[in-house]
């Protein structure tokens, strides 16, 4: 995703943006196929075959995939649910990714109701035969379109080096790890010590934010966020992976959320993304 892509995008603040990645490239072109078949086939039909059998997904809360896909609707459904892709990444041994971009839905029914708009957030994980699928999907409602759904040019996250092999350790206690460090980032001082200086933000409701300033801006508007993650996947390179699960403010606000890390070129998980899903209080 390029400057260009952020200034229509509203998120003209965010640094100049790389090449993506070979696999990065193959997820945007694996979520434009999904997003054809959507339209051309239902939710239902898509879904299904573009999400892993283990994949999670956010009702509200996240849970496996395969429960709710049967209850999505198929393509006589009145109104068609379109995305694309604009920014892109992926681990160094290219098994595991994620992507984001501005999705609409366009009620086609008599009733012609105005458009909704938002922006989903996809990780992607490699399968055994190669072909890339869904592990996880959660979107977030916007006030407004965030611009043309159709860019031009898809943009990478900035690249961060490689974790030395001399401090490698199993998949295991790499999440082991990673869930961990999920657990504690709320304690971090500042909102550097915890997240990129590229990082994005997308809150339910809200427009998308990307770097640091705006971050640190929202962080001081809603307050302390505590995580309770409920799962997740490292890759086997050790430099990208992906927490989920419920949190709470100290405001009280609760909801989920969903979690892309990258390891710094100094051994530390840093936030990439966070997606947040608050919800209404509940009734007494």
């Amino acid at each position: 995703m390029l400057v260009a892509l952020f200034v229509a995008s509203g998120l003209a603040s965010a640094p100049p943006a790389r090449q993506p990645s070979r696999a990065a490239v193959e997820i945007a072109e694996q979520e434009r196929a999904f997003a054809r078949t959507c339209v051309e086939k239902g939710m239902r039909s898509a879904f299904s075959e573009y999400f892993a059998s283990d994949a999670i997904d956010f009702e509200p809360q996240p849970a496996p995939a395969a429960a709710s896909l049967a209850q999505n609707p198929d393509g006589s459904a009145p109104f068609t649910l379109d995305w694309e892709p604009v920014v892109a990444d992926a681990s160094f041994a290219g098994d595991l990714g994620w992507d984001t971009g501005p999705y609409v839905i366009t009620d086609r029914s008599e009733a012609k109701k105005p458009p909704r708009f938002g922006w989903f957030f996809s990780v992607w994980r490699r399968q055994a035969d190669g072909r890339w699928k869904v592990a996880l999907d959660v979107g977030t409602k916007c006030p407004a379109s965030s611009g043309p759904l159709r860019p031009a040019v898809l943009s990478a996250f900035p690249a961060i080096a490689a974790r030395p092999s001399s401090i490698r350790s199993t998949p295991e206690a790499d999440l082991a790890a990673l869930l961990a460090r999920d657990r504690t980032s709320s304690d971090a001082k500042t909102a550097e010590a915890a997240w990129l200086p590229e990082a994005r933000l997308h809150r339910d409701g809200e427009m998308p934010a990307a770097g640091i300033d705006r971050i640190a801006d929202d962080v001081r508007k809603h307050g302390t966020f505590r995580s309770r993650p409920a799962g997740g996947g490292v890759s086997r390179s050790g430099d990208l992976g992906y927490t989920y699960g419920s949190y709470a403010r100290a405001s009280g606000e609760s909801g989920y959320y969903a979690r892309v890390w990258k390891m710094t070129d100094g051994g530390v998980w840093k936030i990439a993304v966070q997606i947040e899903r608050p919800q209404p209080p509940e009734k007494k």
